[in-house]
């Protein structure tokens, strides 16, 4: 949906403007503690491992399989986060001083509070659509008179009505009426 959508843009933008921030702070000759601090949240918003996972041998592999975890974050929740912190660092150096709008402070404060409120919008988009289901499946099969529970009544009266073997039957006995496990 629109919500969904808007929230992939807002946060493919944050995608792309990290390594781009990253590369001022670099530029800016700041001390490598920062640049370091900087990399870290950078690695966390683009989902990189600080070392590469060690490769699985061919006696591992033929063994149990060993249940290996991802702690790429990549939740947009967490992107947001560590982007949050990301452009924390660089605003704690005086020398980040880019000429480039988008690269600004400001703006990435703007966008960080874009990427919380797509966030805040899918939230809500989804508790509606849970609710709109439930509202459905009160109307559909809950309900005293649900649709469900009318159609097969419906198709109980016309085979008592007019017999199992009479057209009008025959019409309905095609149609199959189920109620999902709620």
């Amino acid at each position: 949906n629109k919500a969904t959508n808007q929230r992939e843009l807002t946060f493919m933008e944050i995608q792309n403007l990290a390594p781009l921030v990253l590369d001022m702070l670099k530029s800016t000759g700041v001390p490598a503690q920062t640049i370091k601090d900087a990399y870290h949240f950078f690695r966390l918003v683009k989902g990189r491992r600080a070392t590469p996972r060690p490769p699985i041998s061919a006696d591992e592999a033929e063994a149990a399989p060993k249940r290996i975890r991802s702690y790429t974050h990549q939740s947009y929740v967490s992107i947001a986060d560590n982007f949050a912190r990301l452009v924390q660092t660089v605003e704690a150096e005086p020398l980040y001083r880019p000429n480039e709008a988008k690269l600004q402070v400001p703006a990435l404060r703007q966008l960080i509070s874009e990427a919380l409120t797509a966030n805040g919008r899918v939230l809500n988009a989804k508790v509606a659509w849970a609710k709109a289901r439930a509202k459905r499946d009160e109307i559909l099969y809950k309900a005293e008179h649900a649709v469900y529970v009318t159609a097969k009544a419906a198709k109980h009266y016309v085979r008592a009505a007019f017999g199992k073997k009479s057209n009008e039957y025959q019409q309905l006995a095609g149609l199959s009426f189920t109620k999902p496990s709620l």
